[in-house]
């Protein structure tokens, strides 16, 4: 199975101070920095990938040899058991990846209240990720929770607004504050790099903290 893109990070990390420089890691990302973004809440919990190969369904975790917990196994049945109909309306022959976090309950901390549950954040078809604006119509006939998109309008806002904000994330249930870790980011019209790359990344509170001039 595809593993999901890694993420890159928006500063560079100093091997010597072992701290993050304010200076952007990618100069692609540099010359979009006062572009507009897509930006969705990065979830802290387990990588999910569910496989549609054309025939029939299987998943595993962020990579072919990753161990999910018995709860998540068994959430994962639950929801994908008897999807190869649907799979097949949808996608006929065609290689399909659901993207999906599993957070809450046992999953790990921190932790969201509530018991395990699953929300999407990508899918790709024969090689090609979607417009992370079209696919909560897909997950939602899957059952499954989109997390939240919405748009800001450059590097600098997102920075601030990761730096600022200090209340729970919106998937947190019961008694839990968990707050939200960070952002992952795409420019607002999917671009990808030379190597056929899509631009990516993630900007974490705890990264921007330890950030050094």
């Amino acid at each position: 199975m595809r593993e999901y893109q890694k993420i890159e990070t928006l500063y560079k990390f100093d091997g010597t101070k072992k701290k993050f420089i304010e200076e952007l890691r990618n100069p692609i990302v540099e010359y979009l920095a006062s572009c507009p973004w897509l930006v969705s809440e990065k979830v802290d919990g387990t990588n999910i990938r569910v496989y549609w190969d054309g025939h029939k369904v299987s998943w595993s975790g962020r990579t072919d040899n990753s161990s999910l917990p018995k709860e998540v196994e068994e959430l994962l049945k639950e929801q994908f058991g008897e999807s190869e109909p649907l799979f097949e309306q949808l996608f006929g022959e065609k290689e399909v990846y659901l993207f999906m976090e599993c957070y809450g309950g046992k999953v790990q901390k921190p932790n969201y209240g509530g018991k395990e549950r699953l929300i999407g954040f990508d899918i790709m078809v024969e090689n090609i990720y979607l417009d992370k604006t079209t696919i909560g119509a897909i997950f939602n006939q899957f059952g499954i929770r989109t997390v939240d998109f919405w748009y800001m309008n450059n590097l600098d806002d997102i920075v601030k607004f990761v730096k600022e904000y200090n209340l729970p994330s919106p998937l947190c249930e019961g008694d839990s504050t968990t707050l939200m870790e960070g952002l992952v980011c795409v420019p607002a019209v999917r671009l990808y790099d030379h190597m056929g790359h899509r631009i990516i990344i993630k900007v974490k509170k705890k990264d921007l903290a330890d950030v050094v001039h």
